[in-house]
């Protein structure tokens, strides 16, 4: 999911080599493609508008993949609930707009780590707090999804994400009568991964 390659390294070649290493090493049937989300890993608007060109590559593969009749590649778009949960955060919680994407990029001053003694990552303020103090450039409530700009708050998100795969997993092997692929992996969205139609996350409670 990045940043174990760069954003330049994400190619449809890329992706058809894993497709096809997966189908001849693992003998896989179902293939389950996660979205790349905003962290700190995209450090800028050019970033985030390459990431968000993969994203679109990526769906675009496997809504069209038709190399057999076997194969199934569907999509957990996590880069999408999460833009909802940080943008809705950014909006109700520390009142930001939210018309264009340069919220996103507000950050944290940077700091020194006490353990390595090196500077941290600069941390966007909407994707960590839900209350912040101008005047002190301190974050004195955190959203309950990203710790730290990057790893997810895993008792918050965790039961969404495997249940959206599950979900995704079971639109492979038994969907529902006259329900096709792709309208399956749309429920599997709405049901788990989408605020306007799942249960709701407080996104600005303190954790």
């Amino acid at each position: 999911m990045h940043p174990w390659i760069s954003l330049d390294e994400i190619t449809q070649e890329r992706l058809e080599e894993t497709v096809n290493l997966a189908k001849e090493y693992l003998g896989v049937k179902t293939i389950i493609f996660i979205t790349i989300p905003k962290s700190n890993n995209i450090r800028n608007m050019e970033e985030w508008y390459h990431a968000q060109q993969i994203n679109t590559m990526v769906k675009d593969f496997a809504h069209s993949y038709t190399a057999d009749n076997t194969t199934k590649i569907m999509i957990s778009d996590f880069s999408s609930f999460l833009w909802e949960l940080v943008e809705a955060n950014a909006r109700e919680s520390l009142g930001y707009d939210t018309s264009d994407d340069s919220f996103l990029f507000r950050a944290l001053p940077l700091g020194i780590d006490n353990h390595t003694k090196k500077h941290n990552l600069s941390h966007s303020i909407a994707t960590i707090c839900s209350v912040y103090e101008a005047p002190n450039s301190t974050c004195t409530r955190f959203a309950p999804f990203l710790l730290d700009g990057l790893h997810i708050c895993l008792d918050t998100l965790s039961p969404r994400i495997s249940a959206n795969l599950a979900c995704l997993m079971a639109c492979s092997y038994a969907s529902r009568p006259n329900e096709g692929l792709r309208q399956c992996e749309q429920r599997c969205y709405d049901s788990f991964f989408s605020l306007k139609h799942g249960t709701p996350i407080r996104v600005g409670h303190q954790i």
